[in-house]
């Protein structure tokens, strides 16, 4: 069994149809090259074979997409469409940044990238999310999960002993800085009992910021959700990164119900439906929980699929907008080909960056422009200017990913006679204008860039972004500095996570969300999430796995 538990001939019909260029029409006149990069073969890397092949991505301007080709020697020619919107995908571009690397890199082996992950040497970018999967056990069986214990056949759960040994190591290997911000994921993290415990040892390792990644079965609970939830909060935890694939349950008939495995062909049509109202409906009931827990932090989780729930973008944050004062953020993850997601499927539901900013904008009547989006390593000027200003030479958090991995933008929330109205922060200022005289200020030195910096806030920014955002953050500079902001809006994000189709080696040596697993070498394997859930994950569960009881499919 390869890396994505699917099978050979499920993938050499996805190879034969990228050959062939059906894939929504490949032009076959020359296009222009935009780079050119490394990836694998989808079927190679099926069988455990991650050795690299060439790939270039291709701007066709006259049909304003970006293509990804690439070829092996044994299996021939592949292409994925990158982008539906060639123009947004190289103003995008314009924001690259560049990381400040691994101080303490860990060559988990001598081979070549994505084997020796660890994090090494190559890598440009210090961890800014941390994620521990805390359990592989869950209570759904979601066709599209990256990581299930009734479908693996073992239970992964790392000991409280091994999360504190890996947390200690991946602070060193992320030095100065250490680690700010850690997600516990799984399978569903709320199965485990002693959670709350774990949630307290995090906090000792003096991380601020602790999500937990949930269906919202157990906190959307009317009877227990709301004292399961304050003990969560008296624990610790910032956030809930709450799984929300809509406001009704067609998309999760599709994305939530299990169909081939042994519980879901056993499910009748009608029971199939009752299921998808049961995960909706609790999973709605969270944000009255958290109101009535006084907890004021969740972030709606929206893996797109096209022609499944990409039609729901503008109601899901209309809803967002309704419930701002415990919702703050939503998030987009197009799906991807990783985990037991399908690799033929891929290309019936495939979404890109360019849908999610120009859907948002179609769906919300022009209200959040697809210009109102930026790439995520926009943030890192700003980051440097801090630090600059506050002397704390790499103290902070630097989304130094690539600019292809994901946007993001920021909106006021306005209600008015039951209308939700969103107001994007770009609307307060001149983005790039700010951009730049902040990225030139952060390179000067410390006095000169200081003044440099004070001048471009005070030009580029209105008096409500002065007030709201940059004088809580420049003046405090600190974790609760941001958390007033993020109070103040709503924050809109996409982050599109690749798979063996378009798998771009540039993107992954960027990456910035990085899962920690235990290893007894070096305390921590710190593996960039993409090349996890592509490549390592089911080698590395293993591992450390315990085998599965017979009578335990679910919990």
């Amino acid at each position: 069994m390869g890396a994505f538990q699917v099978s050979y001939h499920i993938l050499a019909l996805a190879h034969e149809i990228g050959r062939i260029g059906k894939y929504s029409g490949l032009p076959v006149k020359p296009m222009e090259l935009h780079r050119s990069t490394e990836s694998v073969c989808p079927v190679d890397a099926s069988q455990g074979d991650l050795r690299k092949v060439e790939a270039k991505l291709w701007v066709d301007r006259d049909r304003n997409e970006v293509w990804m080709t690439k070829h092996c020697d044994r299996h021939g020619e592949f292409q994925d469409l990158i982008s539906t919107d060639a123009e947004e995908y190289l103003r995008s571009d314009r924001f690259a940044q560049k990381g400040s690397g691994v101080q303490n890199p860990i060559s988990y082996t001598n081979g070549e990238c994505p084997t020796r992950c660890g994090l090494c040497f190559e890598h440009e970018s210090k961890t800014v999310l941390a994620i521990i999967d805390v359990t592989n056990r869950c209570n759904m069986r979601c066709p599209v999960c990256f990581a299930n214990a009734g479908t693996a056949g073992y239970v992964y759960e790392p000991t409280i002993e091994q999360i504190d040994k890996m947390l200690e190591a991946a602070v060193k290997v992320n030095a100065p800085k250490g680690i700010h911000a850690l997600q516990l994921s799984g399978g569903e993290p709320t199965v485990r009992d002693d959670l709350p415990d774990i949630i307290r040892l995090v906090k000792r390792h003096g991380i601020n910021h602790i999500e937990v990644n949930t269906n919202g079965l157990k906190v959307g609970d009317p009877e227990i959700g709301v004292a399961y939830l304050r003990e969560l909060k008296d624990a610790g935890i910032s956030t809930l990164y709450l799984q929300f694939d809509g406001l009704t349950p067609d998309p999760r008939l599709v994305a939530r119900v299990p169909t081939s495995d042994e519980r879901g062909r056993y499910l009748s049509i009608e029971g199939r439906r009752k299921l998808a109202e049961y995960y909706t409906e609790r999973q709605l009931n969270v944000a009255n929980n958290a109101r009535k827990a006084r907890f004021e932090s969740i972030v709606l989780v929206v893996t797109l699929q096209k022609g499944v729930n990409d039609n729901q973008m503008g109601d899901i944050l209309r809803y967002a907008g309704e419930n701002s004062d415990v919702i703050r953020c939503v998030n987009f993850q197009p799906v991807s080909a990783a985990g037991r997601m399908n690799m033929n499927k891929i290309r019936e539901v495939r979404i890109t960056n360019a849908d999610v900013v120009n859907g948002v904008e179609k769906q919300t009547g022009g209200q959040i422009k697809a210009t109102d989006f930026y790439p995520i390593p926009v943030e890192v000027p700003l980051a440097a200017y801090i630090e600059m200003v506050r002397g704390k030479k790499e103290h902070y958090d630097k989304f130094s990913t690539h600019s292809q991995c994901g946007r993001a933008t920021l909106v006021y929330v306005t209600k008015s006679n039951g209308k939700i109205a969103f107001d994007p922060i770009t609307r307060h200022m001149n983005p790039e204008k700010l951009y730049e005289a902040l990225d030139g200020a952060s390179r000067r030195g410390r006095l000169a860039g200081t003044v440099r910096g004070l001048y471009g806030v005070m030009k580029y920014t209105d008096s409500k972004v002065k007030r709201d955002m940059l004088t809580p953050i420049l003046l405090k500079g600190n974790y609760r500095g941001t958390g007033e902001f993020m109070r103040k809006v709503l924050m809109i994000g996409d982050m599109h996570f690749m798979d063996a189709m378009n798998f771009d080696f540039q993107r992954v040596q960027k990456c910035a969300i990085h899962y920690l697993v235990p290893d007894e070498k070096f305390g921590v394997r710190v593996v960039p999430f993409c090349t996890m859930n592509n490549f390592h994950r089911p080698a590395i569960e293993r591992r450390l796995a315990k085998p599965l009881p017979a009578t335990s499919i679910r919990a």
